[in-house]
């Protein structure tokens, strides 16, 4: 067991000496061992000036409380990775802005990939960059919002908020170079602290983290399957409709089958079978028509620095890495929700939003992940959420279940059930373990 006042002086390395036996000893003491260069404004800037690094040194508090990792020792033993693995010679990249993905994509794909570790040095021909902090910031920020271009067919919005590959980027005939080049940027954007416009939908962090993909990170992606895997998992097989191990599906209009396993097209699904069929078919759903692009993007990934620098991080954390963390407006969160079985003056409502005060900013954007799926909130604010069709839908706070269930959520509707609890200490404990435990 790791104790509250051991640093540890690399991702996987042995503990490094404390200076203090005080389990409450501030962030920025416990920092041993560290690679010469490494300082307070090193790293990514908000949009406000302040840098990662001075977010993380600013927070006061153990590394490691009750024997978990905090983010924060997360985010050091990362940069940590980086910054010792970094190259001297600075990266020039000079693109214009009207062109800004092609001019990237050819300069990216042929440097050496070593040498994208390197200071970044981005120039745009004409005008000076915008006012984003620096023009590499700027850069990224054109760059990622470029992917969605309809012209390259690479991304669709999952679920109006985050992307997916396309499953008909096929139609692209440079498509699988276009995402080993996209592996390559948000390689880039990581491991240099710098933040893209729009996030993955969750499960392809999990994708990325090497962690198996649940029935519940489908309903992000795709609400009807998630309801029609749902009634299967409800209901006894047996006496329904034969169902086999395969899927049928469409693709740019065409009609194809694939056997969830060897032989799936004989092998009907029983009762006892119906948990294997679900897990295989949700690994298909996610997979389906993308497994190419999803090699692509890993090569050009790898390529930069080796997904493994990430397995410390949670998806929700890796999310909040690349897409960073905003300062979340309560009082716009607040006056942008609607109840259902509860009303406003509710007392447990009135403890929902006294225990949303309370949390820092790290936990807010978990809150918001576990009800909305993302941690962004919209340009507009919280009146701009959307659920997965695309139509507006307010931050919902359902009355459900009992008092001794644990806070769910519905990901598509952006609704939080919350059960009606008798004690406030209750009811922040229980959604503390919502949000830290889910999948």
């Amino acid at each position: 067991m790791v104790r509250a006042t051991t640093a540890v002086s690399s991702l996987s390395g042995s503990p490094a000496a404390s200076n203090s036996s005080d389990p409450n000893m501030s962030f920025t003491n416990q920092l041993n061992g560290l690679p010469n260069g490494f300082s307070v404004g090193s790293g990514s800037q908000s949009s406000s000036g302040t840098t990662m690094f001075e977010l993380v040194f600013s927070l006061v508090g153990p590394i490691v409380m009750a024997g978990r990792r905090t983010f924060y020792w997360k985010i050091a033993q990362f940069r940590h990775l980086c910054l010792s693995n970094s190259e001297p010679d600075p990266v020039e990249i000079t693109v214009s802005r009207m062109n800004v993905f092609e001019d990237s994509l050819w300069q990216i794909m042929h440097a050496s990939p070593n040498d994208l570790r390197g200071p970044l040095n981005i120039q745009f021909r004409g005008k000076g960059g915008l006012d984003y902090g620096s023009v590499a910031r700027e850069w990224f920020f054109l760059l990622s919002h470029e992917m969605l271009n309809p012209v390259y067919c690479l991304f669709m919005c999952a679920d109006n908020k985050t992307l997916q590959i396309n499953p008909v980027s096929i139609v692209n005939p440079d498509h699988l170079q276009y995402f080993e080049f996209i592996g390559r940027v948000i390689a880039m954007a990581l491991f240099h602290g710098k933040f893209i416009h729009s996030g993955f939908m969750m499960s392809f962090y999990k994708k990325m983290l090497n962690t198996s993909i649940t029935l519940k990170d489908i309903e992000q992606v795709d609400s009807g399957f998630y309801n029609s895997m749902t009634q299967i998992k409800d209901s006894n097989v047996d006496e329904g409709k034969k169902l086999y191990f395969l899927d049928d599906y469409e693709l740019l209009g065409e009609q194809k089958t694939h056997e969830l396993k060897p032989g799936g097209a004989e092998i009907p699904v029983t009762e006892a079978t119906k948990d294997e069929y679900i897990g295989l078919l949700v690994e298909w759903r996610f997979n389906r028509g993308v497994e190419q692009q999803i090699k692509a993007f890993f090569n050009g990934f790898n390529s930069v620095f080796p997904l493994e620098w990430l397995q410390n991080f949670d998806e929700r954390e890796l999310e909040m890495l690349l897409c960073g963390m905003q300062d979340i407006d309560v009082d716009d969160w607040q006056r942008n929700t609607v109840y259902r079985n509860y009303a406003p003056e509710s007392k447990q409502v009135a403890w929902f939003w006294q225990w949303v005060r309370d949390l820092n900013q790290e936990k807010r954007a978990r809150l918001l992940q576990f009800v909305t799926g993302t941690c962004r909130v919209p340009v507009g604010g919280f009146s701009e959420l959307m659920d997965s069709t695309g139509l507006q839908k307010l931050f919902c706070i359902e009355k459900a279940g009992a008092g001794n269930w644990l806070p769910q959520s519905q990901t598509c509707f952006n609704r939080l059930n919350l059960p009606p609890y008798k004690r406030y200490d209750k009811l922040a404990r229980d959604l503390t373990i919502a949000i830290d435990n889910t999948e």
